[in-house]
């Protein structure tokens, strides 16, 4: 029995909640960071449980990441679906990916939209997840395991059905509910692009663990706008704070992330 972990998470903060959830795994895990950009080939067994950890930008999930999750094909394995929020919404992400993890072949039997500081904004939810989230999650994942037990084999009736929630009407789903709607909200992306400035060490780390690769590897200062996710990575990674977003452009969004994020928001489980 495995535990097949995939995990986009750019800033920490999707790592730091999927690591809560299955704290209370016994078994072996096997990690897979989307992040890289490269998934191995991942044969899946019976008794195997395959988490799927991404974040939330702008009410969707990554496009890099869902991407990549296509090469997998699961098995009628059992899945969890874990998105992961800055504390303001997560709109359509976790029925996307709910319905992204179904379409693979796996069997999605839980979900989970979880809060982590805010990836742009840092004063927003800044020690999120934290002990109770902890408490919280990994209680849950003791109830999605008592779930597990008990699932009849693939293709019972009883257990799966076509509905609304299934995002195409097509194809079979797990029998519970996730918020969302389907077709999803157009993604639109966050036109926050981090500039380099003259405290650079040349280092090349930015570059090099881009999840999108949008930093060129000659010259860091020139990054590819309609590749990058504003996903802050590269600001996170640099120990010389080499990186900044235009003040201009970040304090009219942080004032008003701080209006709509300042009560706490719990996370929200599904099975």
């Amino acid at each position: 029995m495995t535990l097949h972990k995939f995990v986009f998470s750019p800033t920490g903060g999707t790592k730091k909640a999927a690591s809560f959830l299955c704290q209370n795994w016994g078994g072996k895990e096997n990690n897979i960071d989307l992040t890289t950009g490269t998934i191995p080939r991942v044969d899946f067994e019976p008794g195997d449980l395959a988490v799927f950890a991404l974040p939330v930008y702008a009410g969707r999930l990554p496009p890099a990441a869902v991407n990549r999750l296509q090469a997998l094909k699961g098995n009628k394995t059992p899945a969890v679906a874990l998105v992961v929020y800055g504390n303001r919404a997560y709109e359509d992400a976790l029925l996307e990916l709910k319905n992204t993890v179904n379409s693979l072949g796996f069997r999605c039997v839980a979900a989970v939209a979880a809060v982590a500081r805010h990836s742009i904004v840092d004063s927003i939810a800044p020690f999120r997840p934290d002990l109770q989230d902890y408490a919280q999650l990994s209680a849950f994942f003791d109830k999605i395991q008592d779930k597990i037990r008990t699932l009849p084999s693939p293709g019972t009736q009883s257990l799966e059905k076509r509905g609304p929630d299934s995002g195409t009407g097509t194809g079979k789903t797990l029998d519970f509910y996730v918020p969302g709607n389907f077709p999803y909200k157009e993604i639109t992306p966050v036109p926050l692009v981090p500039e380099l400035t003259g405290d650079c060490s040349f280092c090349g780390v930015c570059a090099r663990r881009c999840p999108v690769k949008a930093i060129s590897p000659d010259d860091y200062a020139q990054v590819d706008s309609k590749k990058c996710i504003s996903c802050m990575r590269c600001l996170r990674l640099c120990t010389r704070k080499a990186r900044s977003l235009p003040p201009e452009k970040l304090q009219p969004l942080a004032a008003r992330l701080e209006k709509l994020c300042s009560d706490r928001k719990e996370n929200e489980l599904f099975l």
